[in-house]
């Protein structure tokens, strides 16, 4: 079994000229797609990786890869970017060590995002979207997960409550400009995406995002308000990014299987006087699979 690989470490986004930060540096981490309860889908895929442990196993792994960093570089909190699994998942969040934010995967639907709302009251309370500060940082949770587990990403639903996620994201990024992470499920299609191959639902390379409109939408968003970076799940892919303007975007590998024999494992993200910087951590691979870092 192997050991948590850690790559190095690269900028993400630099602050805009003149901005100055005056924070001590400071780490996160961004964990997605763990899937803990067994879907058919996740037992399919997830065979490869059945070494490591269940779905709850290799999340846990996570947790005990973030205790083994150096103490400058263990994160402050953990986003949790859906697909949790949240029955199965529990018992390892609450013995997390360290706070965790989670927000809705196209699989916590119906009850399950009941019971993940239930889990974390503190942040639910308005709505199944939210913001909080850290250190002069805002960090910024969209829900971009529907009703009747639909792959295809949507910022307005009947599942989303309440209702004006796209006009509060508006006001929440308006005013004076600062540090800004933005974290979701669904990510928005890069710009230049050849959506006429994304639009062909029979291609084994579909590869699902936000619907077209919330894509242009968030995207615009993203180059206006920016530069600010937005993290991603959902694809079970090698982590891979795209710059939207001054802003960038990554799609993260998920932690508990992926696609093309890819490791699984999660991101941190560093903040220091500069701007912001990023590496992965490995925390494990199938049999006869490789580790691509991303980004």
């Amino acid at each position: 079994m192997m050991r948590a690989i850690a790559t190095p470490w690269r900028e993400a986004v630099r602050f805009p000229r003149g901005f100055r930060y005056d924070g001590k540096p400071w780490t996160a981490a961004a964990i997605t797609d763990p899937h803990c309860t067994p879907t058919p889908s996740s037992i399919r895929h997830g065979r490869p990786y059945e070494h490591l442990g269940d779905g709850a196993a290799r999340l846990a792994r996570c947790f005990d890869a973030m205790c083994e960093l150096p103490e400058g570089e263990r994160p402050a909190f953990v986003l949790l970017l859906g697909d949790i699994g949240v029955a199965d998942a529990e018992a390892v969040l609450t013995g997390a060590r360290r706070p965790v934010y989670p927000v809705a995967g196209n699989y916590e639907d119906g009850e399950l995002r009941d019971r993940l709302r239930a889990m974390y009251p503190h942040l639910f309370e308005t709505g199944d979207y939210y913001a909080f500060d850290h250190a002069g940082v805002r960090v910024v949770g969209l829900c971009s997960a529907g009703v009747g587990n639909d792959h295809v990403g949507h910022l307005a639903s009947e599942g989303i409550r309440p209702p004006g996620q796209s006009e509060w994201l508006g006001h929440t990024l308006d005013g004076p400009w600062r540090p800004t992470v933005l974290f979701s499920h669904c990510p928005p299609m890069p710009p230049g995406f050849d959506r006429d191959a994304y639009l062909e639902r029979s291609s084994h390379e579909y590869v699902p995002f936000l619907a077209d409109n919330d894509s242009r939408f968030l995207i615009s968003m993203m180059e206006r308000r920016g530069p600010l970076l937005g993290l991603f799940g959902h694809q079970h892919r090698a982590t891979y990014g795209f710059d939207v303007g001054p802003s960038h975007a990554l799609v993260l590998r998920s932690s508990n299987w992926n696609h093309d024999g890819e490791a699984i494992g999660f991101l941190l993200l560093r903040i220091d006087r500069t701007g912001i910087s990023l590496r992965e951590i490995l925390t494990g691979t199938p049999g006869g699979g490789r580790a691509t870092p991303g980004g």
